[in-house]
């Protein structure tokens, strides 16, 4: 195994180790109890950031609240499957060996970037249509 190899493959050991302790301590606690930071993009701007609820939204997830995680931050439900794809692909060409030109690749991260925007844009509109975009309001307080 090269060290080039081996070094990634810790790596990667570790972000699943950090990720896994990560959604224990959600599950366990809630992120009041863990004292998570507020918005500091809505304390400065007033505005809703692409993430906030989203600690809340995994939360839901993890204790299988769909409808709960859905209300809190909707944008997951749409980016988890395509940050899952862009993995799946890197993951595989690494195994593989190959490193070819990922224009698939580079359009699913396109899209999630225009979604993101897109849901920052509706979800910060004073309209009342939007408003199930936005998260409860003791969230980002």
């Amino acid at each position: 195994m090269t060290k080039r190899r081996a070094l990634i493959i810790l790596t990667l050991t570790a972000v699943v180790l950090v990720a896994t302790l990560a959604c224990v301590a959600l599950f366990k606690f809630s992120p009041s109890e863990l004292r998570l930071p507020s918005c500091s993009f809505r304390a400065q701007t007033g505005l809703y950031c692409p993430g906030c609820g989203a600690t809340r939204a995994v939360r839901r997830l993890l204790r299988g609240d769909l409808l709960g995680a859905l209300r809190y931050n909707s944008l997951i439900f749409l980016l988890a499957p395509c940050v899952a794809y862009i993995l799946w692909y890197d993951a595989r060409d690494f195994w593989r060996g190959e490193f070819v030109p990922r224009r698939r690749v580079r359009n699913v991260a396109l899209f999630c970037l225009c979604a993101i925007i897109a849901f920052f844009v509706l979800r910060n509109l004073p309209c009342q249509c939007c408003e199930w975009l936005r998260p409860p309001h003791e969230v980002c307080l």
